[in-house]
C-alpha cells in the first residue's frame, strides 16, 4: 500500500515535535515466557518478533543494564553515613597524667550536610542516566526487530526460489521427456537429449542448493531470539500491510535516545554546578571529664574554604556536553526524517516494479514459454529457442520473487522508521 500521507506526517512531526519515548519491552522488562511458535506451522512475522522481544540475548543485556541504572539512581539519592567519633586526651602522660584519673573523654556524631541541592540533583541525574539507558536498550531492541524481520524476508524469499527451483526442475524434465520422444521419433539429432538431461540435472541441484540455503537462514533467524535450533516451517512471502495500523506511529528510539541522551545531559550540567557549593559538616556530642566527674556538651561546624577548586572546570565540561547533546538531537531528528523519506521513495519504485514483472513481464514469458515448447513439439522451433524461452521464465519469476522480497524488507524498514505496524509501541499493538 502507500505510505506518502503516513511518511509526510511522520517527517513533519519529527521536525516540529519532541520525541516521546515509547513502552516497550525495555521500560519495564521482565523474564516472561517467550510466545510458542507451534511445529511444522508456516512463522510469522509478529510470531518471530514477539520472540525476539522476549528472548534477544542483546535486549537482555542491556534491559539489565537499564535495572543496574536504576539501583544507581536509588544509590544516588541516599543520604552520607554520620560519623562516630570518639576521642580520649591527658592519659598516660607524666605526673598527675600519668594513668586514667584526669582523661578527658569525648563522644561525638558528625553528619556532612550537602547544600545546594546536590542530592536531589545527583539523584536526578542518576534518572537521568537509567532512562537514557533504557533508550539504548530500545535502541538496541529495534536494531534486533529489525534485523528479525529481514531474515524473516529473506527466508520467505529462499523458500519461495527453492520452490520455484523445483518448479524449474520438474520443466526441465518434461522438456528432456519430450527432446527423448522426438529423439526416438528420428524428429531430434541424439546430442539435443544429452543437452536437456544436463540441463534437468543442473536444475537438480540448483534446486538442492536453495534449500541449504533455507536452513542456513532458518538457523540465522531463530539465532535472533538465542535459539540453535529450528521447527518452524518458512514463512509464505507476501508485500501485503494492514492499512489500519499505518495511522498508529510513535517515535523512533533513535530520536527517544537523543531525547534521553539531551536530558541526561542536562541533568548532568545541573548537578555539576551544584557541587560549587561546599559540604557542610556539623558535629554535636559530649565531653567527661574523669577528674572532676563533669560533663559538658560540645558542637562544631565545619565548612571547605573554595580556594582552589570550585569544580568550575566539571561544570564547563558538562555544559559542552548538553550542547553537543543538542546537536546529536537535531541531527537524529533530520536523518530519520531523510531516512523515512529515501526509505519511502524506495517503497514506492518497487511497488512499481512488483506490478510491472507481475502485470507484463511474468504474463509475457509464460506465454513465449508455451508457444516455445508447443513449437518445438511440432518441429518448427530449435532447442535452443525452447531453452531460451524457459530460462527467461524462471529468471522473471526469480526476479519477481527478488522484488517482493526487496519490497517487503523496505516496508518493514518505513514502518521501523516510522514505528508503525509491528513495531508500534514496541509492537503491542500488532496482532
Amino acid at each position: 500500500m502507500k505510505f506518502a500521507t503516513s511518511g509526510a506526517l511522520c517527517v513533519l512531526l519529527a521536525l516540529t515535535g519532541p520525541a516521546i519515548a515509547s513502552t516497550g519491552p525495555c521500560g519495564g522488562y521482565s523474564f516472561s515466557p517467550s510466545p510458542k511458535i507451534e511445529t511444522g506451522e508456516p512463522l510469522t512475522l509478529n510470531a518471530a518478533l514477539e520472540r525476539v522481544r522476549t528472548l534477544s540475548p542483546e535486549a537482555r543485556a542491556a534491559a539489565l543494564e537499564t535495572q543496574a541504572r536504576v539501583a544507581e539512581a536509588d544509590q544516588a539519592g541516599r543520604w552520607n553515613n554520620p560519623t562516630l567519633l570518639v576521642e580520649v586526651e591527658n592519659f598516660g602522660g607524666s605526673g598527675s597524667l600519668s594513668g586514667f584519673d584526669q582523661r578527658e573523654a569525648t563522644y561525638a556524631v558528625e553528619q556532612v550536610f550537602e547544600m545546594g541541592g546536590q542530592r536531589s540533583k545527583r539523584k536526578a541525574a542518576a534518572r537521568a542516566l537509567a532512562a537514557l539507558a533504557s533508550a539504548d536498550c530500545a535502541v538496541i531492541l529495534r536494531e534486533a526487530e529489525l534485523q528479525t524481520a529481514t531474515l524473516f524476508y529473506d527466508l520467505a524469499a529462499a523458500a519461495a526460489l527453492t520452490e520455484l527451483a523445483e518448479d524449474a526442475s520438474a520443466l526441465s524434465e518434461d522438456l528432456a521427456a519430450v527432446v527423448r520422444r522426438r529423439v526416438e521419433a528420428g524428429a531430434a539429432a541424439p546430442p539435443e537429449y544429452s543437452r536437456a538431461a544436463s540441463d534437468a540435472a543442473a536444475m537438480k541441484a540448483r534446486a538442492e542448493s536453495f534449500r541449504a540455503n533455507v536452513d542456513r537462514l532458518a538457523f540465522a533467524l531463530s539465532a535472533m531470539w538465542g535459539s540453535d535450533e529450528h521447527t518452524f516451517s518458512p514463512p509464505i512471502l507476501s508485500t501485503e500491510q494492514d492499512a489500519d495500523q499505518v495511522a498508529a506511529m510513535s517515535p523512533h528510539p533513535l530520536v527517544a535516545r537523543a531525547e534521553a541522551a539531551q536530558a541526561a545531559s542536562l541533568a548532568t550540567a545541573r548537578a555539576e554546578r551544584a557541587e560549587v557549593f561546599p559540604d557542610v559538616s556539623i558535629t554535636l556530642g559530649v565531653r567527661q571529664f574523669e577528674g572532676t566527674g563533669e560533663d559538658a556538651l560540645i558542637a562544631g561546624i565545619g565548612v571547605p574554604l573554595p580556594l582552589f577548586d570550585r569544580n568550575r572546570d566539571a561544570s564547563r565540561a558538562a555544559d559542552y556536553r548538553a550542547g553537543a547533546a543538542d546537536i546529536d538531537r537535531d541531527a537524529a531528528l533530520r536523518r530519520i526524517a531523510g531516512e523515512q523519506s529515501s526509505v519511502l521513495r524506495q517503497v514506492e519504485a518497487l511497488q512499481r516494479q512488483v506490478e510491472l514483472l507481475q502485470a507484463n513481464a511474468l504474463p509475457s514469458s509464460e506465454e513465449a514459454y508455451s508457444a516455445s515448447l508447443r513449437g518445438y513439439q511440432a518441429g518448427r522451433f530449435s532447442l535452443t529457442d525452447t531453452l531460451d524461452a524457459r530460462r527467461s521464465l524462471i529468471e522473471t519469476r526469480s526476479a519477481l520473487i527478488e522484488a517482493k522480497r526487496d519490497l517487503a524488507v523496505s516496508q518493514v524498514r518505513l514502518a521501523s522508521l516510522l514505528g508503525t505496524g509491528p513495531f508500534s509501541n514496541g509492537g503491542r499493538d500488532a496482532e
